[in-house]
């Protein structure tokens, strides 16, 4: 199951956004539609680690979560599913032989300092290729 985009953000701050996701062709079952946990904006940022729990892979995902719950959502290109940041959401694998393009967009309002801070553990144990050219070039 993927995160909610807010588990990839800075856990200091308070976030309030929508992502909209608009497939560039029919987005099915087959070629992996989104897939949402219905209520799951309501929750607390559950606990997430790397995908495959590989630290160099920059994705996440959680084991926390009843995926039988989750809604499939078959949009036709040029459509649009929209989600709050704390939405639990996926992709499901595509199983055709051809790619499934989207693009996304993500508005919202300024972050806001949170009185009292979280711990997103899985942000300190990523270290993907891109992070790591970030560190080399920070402590030059």
């Amino acid at each position: 199951m993927k995160s909610p985009d807010e588990a990839y953000w800075d856990p200091a701050f308070d976030y309030c956004s929508i992502s909209i996701w608009v497939p560039l062709q029919d987005a099915t079952l087959d070629n992996g539609c989104m897939q949402f946990i219905p209520r799951s904006h309501r929750q607390k940022v559950v606990p997430h680690h790397s995908i495959g729990r590989d630290p160099r892979v920059h994705g996440l995902e959680t084991d926390a979560v009843d995926v039988s719950a989750a809604v499939a959502c078959p949009v036709p290109a040029g459509g649009a599913t929209v989600h709050h940041c704390r939405t639990l959401h996926y992709a499901g694998p595509n199983r055709t032989g051809q790619p499934r393009r989207a693009y996304i967009m993500i508005f919202g309002t300024p972050r806001q300092p949170r009185t009292e801070p979280r711990s997103f553990p899985w942000r300190k144990q990523r270290r993907t290729a891109r992070e790591a050219r970030a560190a080399r070039h920070e402590r030059k």
